[in-house]
């Protein structure tokens, strides 16, 4: 399952690409990005507690697929 939703998202930026200018950042923009948005994270543990290990999950999980 994970590898068709690899080829489905591959698929779904070629179709968006042609339709929009899309972004893609280099490892070190990512890194800035990243460290701008940790106080949005911190301020979603405050405000979502119950959701805060969800959130861990998802960061990882996208910097697992970032950096493959």
């Amino acid at each position: 399952a994970r590898d068709l939703a690899v080829e489905n998202d591959k698929e779904n930026i070629r179709v968006i690409g042609e339709q929009l200018e899309i972004t893609f950042l280099t490892p070190e923009e990512r890194a800035k990005f990243v460290e701008k948005c940790q106080p949005v994270y911190e301020w979603f543990r405050g405000a979502y507690p119950r959701e805060s290990d969800n959130l861990d999950q998802y960061i990882a999980e996208i910097a697992r697929l970032a950096n493959p």
